[in-house]
């Protein structure tokens, strides 16, 4: 995509141009529509058209923990400090998929007799584990 490439090259206009372009032929394209939010929230002018473009994403796809990650820092922007903690800990809770990698990693190294290639997917589940827990009344923010 020509527009990761600009994003890339710090050409954002560019960038945000090419991703807008993307979408109008095919708007299902959610890697174009990530793109152009990060694009978006880059210029403290469009953190509403951010926000509505990750909120469109969720709508889609809630399980994507880059769009939380993007969506909270937006609301920090703002100051809303506890969407952000929200949006934050939703992102981190997506993460915890990764545990489940990490685990199996873990668990095909052991069986190989690789214990230090094992030990730091032993660590990093154990760690995603613990702080990807949340209580069960948090609401995603929108």
């Amino acid at each position: 995509m020509i527009g990761k490439v600009h994003y890339f090259e710090g050409r954002y206009t560019e960038a945000g141009s090419a991703f807008e372009t993307a979408l109008k032929r095919n708007p299902r394209i959610l890697d174009a529509s990530l793109w152009l939010a990060k694009t978006y929230s880059l210029d403290p002018e469009r953190v509403d058209d951010t926000l509505a473009l990750l909120d469109e994403l969720l709508e889609q796809s809630s399980g994507q923990y880059e769009v939380w990650y993007l969506k909270g820092l937006m609301h920090e922007q703002r100051g809303e400090i506890n969407q952000a903690i929200q949006a934050y800990r939703f992102a981190l809770n997506e993460g915890r998929k990764l545990a489940l990698v990490h685990g199996r990693m873990q668990a095909i190294y052991e069986k190989a007799g690789l214990e230090l290639n094992a030990a730091p997917h032993k660590r990093m589940r154990e760690l995603m584990e613990q702080f990807s827990v949340f209580a069960p009344d948090i609401k995603p923010a929108q």
